[in-house]
């Protein structure tokens, strides 16, 4: 999972642009690919479902809204914005990259 310092500086939105960039160009085995692999993986997201979400956010000290680090990759996407939570929260808005949310508007933002 990526760190708060990945996000505030840029370092998950520049990471997951390079690997889709070259992961366009494999036609063929990737020796060692292993080693891309687990980078990649690094920066995966765990995937829950919207009452699992609701209930983690509700269980959260501080909340932020800001643009899905993976809009970069998918402009036309329905989901715009993600919430942040707790250190994250605070890092993504003293980075400026969120705004900060009460708890309720946090949860109706990842239901429209």
């Amino acid at each position: 999972m990526a760190t708060i310092n990945d996000y505030t500086s840029g370092k998950v939105v520049r990471n997951v642009k390079l690997s889709v960039f070259f992961l366009k160009f494999v036609k063929f085995p990737i020796i060692r690919g292993e080693n891309c692999l687990k980078k990649t993986k690094s920066f995966e997201p765990r995937i829950i479902n919207m009452d699992q979400a609701t209930d983690i956010i509700l269980k959260s000290d501080k909340c932020a809204v800001g643009e899905r680090v993976c809009r970069v990759l998918n402009e036309n996407s329905e989901f715009t914005e993600s919430v942040f939570l707790n250190r994250l929260a605070e890092g993504m808005i003293d980075a400026r990259k969120a705004k900060p949310a009460e708890k309720e508007a946090a949860i109706s933002k990842q239901v429209s």
